[in-house]
């Protein structure tokens, strides 16, 4: 078994997997090809963005499978994640792919998250009819952007998410986006309801949104908030053709309304994904 790069001068081998090679070997995207004396067995696409390096895509030919190709092949991947420098080594795929899990798992990675992802709309996220009557009744509440919050405000926000059980330093993590991330007060100044988005690559990530009480429509100012932010990029070009906002329900009573929320803003929503990771080597 061989691990090879995928350039232009070996594409034709690998053209019924890769849509289009990715002659980029030490950029941050670039494509691999796995053979086995001689032939063609699959292929991966991965991105590395310095210290995490993800895998994209996997793709086994289907006469391969269930031989222990998929295996030996994502344990070189993550060899080749350890030569590039990257720390950690990363997985997205359908819940609904058969034995996929498991594999993952036999190979050490853990499951960080699993939600729905949707797909940017091409124009006009927020200038429907329905998006308008969800987001913009009026509901009380001042929402404000975490880059904003200073002092007692920070201070209630880290002390909300602790009483939660995470951590309240994660406003402060790597890939945390404190512009597109929001907070409700009321007019006494008492934090009301949070949403917490980091940004990787041309991904946008709701990892964690709460509300206090049983008052539940101000969680909608928040997600105003984020689309509104997303349209000011829309306008100015940009917004990522490719672009994703991944929802990571903690809360599964949430999870059927914030669908709504995404689909009333033409948000279109893809298979229900688990995602993984493991330390490299």
């Amino acid at each position: 078994m061989e691990i090879v790069a995928v350039t232009k001068e070996n594409q034709a081998d690998f053209n019924d997997i890769l849509s289009e090679p990715i002659d980029n070997p030490i950029g941050q995207r670039f494509s691999v090809g796995l053979t086995d004396d001689g032939k063609v067995v699959g292929a991966a696409v991965m991105d590395d963005s310095g210290y995490n390096i993800e895998v994209e895509y996997l793709y086994i030919l289907p006469e391969f499978r269930r031989k222990g190709y998929a295996g030996a092949f994502i344990t070189e991947l993550i060899l080749a994640g350890a030569k590039r420098g990257g720390l950690f080594v990363t997985a997205e795929f359908p819940q609904d792919r058969e034995g996929v899990e498991e594999l993952f798992l036999s190979l050490g990675f853990i499951v960080t998250g699993r939600g729905n992802i949707y797909y940017f709309p091409q124009k006009g996220m927020i200038g429907n009819k329905t998006a308008k009557d969800i987001l913009f009744k009026n509901i009380k509440g001042t929402v404000r952007p975490v880059s904003s919050l200073r002092g007692r405000d920070l201070n209630s926000l880290k002390e909300y998410i602790s009483s939660l059980g995470y951590n309240g330093d994660v406003v402060t993590k790597s890939g945390f986006n404190p512009y597109l991330s929001s907070c409700v007060f009321n007019e006494k100044g008492d934090l009301l309801s949070f949403m917490l988005c980091s940004e990787y690559g041309n991904d946008i990530i709701v990892e964690l949104l709460s509300v206090r009480g049983k008052n539940s429509t101000v969680q909608l100012l928040t997600f105003r908030f984020l689309f509104e932010r997303l349209s000011e990029r829309e306008e100015k070009g940009k917004l990522s053709e490719d672009g994703r906002v991944v929802f990571l329900p903690r809360n599964d009573d949430m999870v059927s309304s914030m669908i709504k929320v995404f689909e009333a803003v033409n948000l279109k929503s893809d298979d229900f994904y688990i995602f993984a990771a493991r330390e490299c080597f």
